[in-house]
């Protein structure tokens, strides 16, 4: 199961938002100046073409991208990191890792408890949009009381969800984390995925330690 144990959801809001060997005949030559034809034996030394042409290196069009220092041409999906969305790096010459979705949802896996103990959403710095589905809200953990981390509620699949997070290895899932198996979207630390730099693993889901 890709996520531990269920988790309570609360203080929901906003929008519903891969060999063929070849081999040719062996020559053995026993003079370098005799070579042997069918029509007898040759004393003239075999002429020399002289040194192979350098044709120099091989020339570089298209710009190094930062992950790998390979050349992309223009028309790659990137050149650089700064193409790839959710936080992908260019390799390649093709975005890997990191929120491929578009849109990606704006918000952040922040806590979503202020220094009062209150739950508020704001915090999660969502931004519905009509493309993405569920709604924002404060996750709880059942194991820990007080750990907490924004979240979407009733996602689809991964691209409702926030881009991973800069720190850490933990994945983005879309996952049945809630009561009822309700689908929420959580970053799993399952397996020893690190969390984001702050969080901690509680339940295989991430969240932030009571204040």
């Amino acid at each position: 199961m890709l996520l531990g144990a269920l988790v309570l959801a609360t203080a929901c809001g906003g929008d519903d938002g891969d060999t063929n060997a070849s081999t040719s005949p062996t020559t053995t030559t026993t003079d370098p100046s005799t070579t042997t034809t069918d029509a007898g034996t040759s004393t003239a030394p075999a002429e020399s073409s002289g040194p192979a042409e350098s044709s120099g290196p091989a020339e570089s069009s298209g710009t190094a991208d930062s992950s790998t220092g390979e050349a992309c041409p223009a028309d790659a999906e990137c050149v650089d990191d700064s193409m790839c969305p959710g936080g992908g790096m260019c390799v390649g010459c093709l975005c890997l890792g990191g929120n491929q979705c578009d849109p990606i949802v704006q918000g952040e896996w922040n806590a979503c408890v202020d220094a009062e103990g209150n739950t508020d959403n704001t915090l999660c710095n969502w931004v519905g949009t009509g493309d993405a589905t569920g709604f924002i809200g404060c996750l709880n953990s059942s194991a820990q009381d007080g750990s907490n981390v924004c979240f979407i509620r009733g996602c689809v699949d991964a691209c409702d969800c926030f881009a991973p997070p800069t720190t850490g290895t933990a994945t983005v899932a879309c996952a049945p984390i809630l009561a009822d198996d309700e689908l929420g979207c959580a970053l799993d630390c399952s397996d020893g995925k690190l969390c984001p730099d702050g969080m901690a693993c509680t339940d295989n889901i991430c969240f932030w330690p009571p204040a």
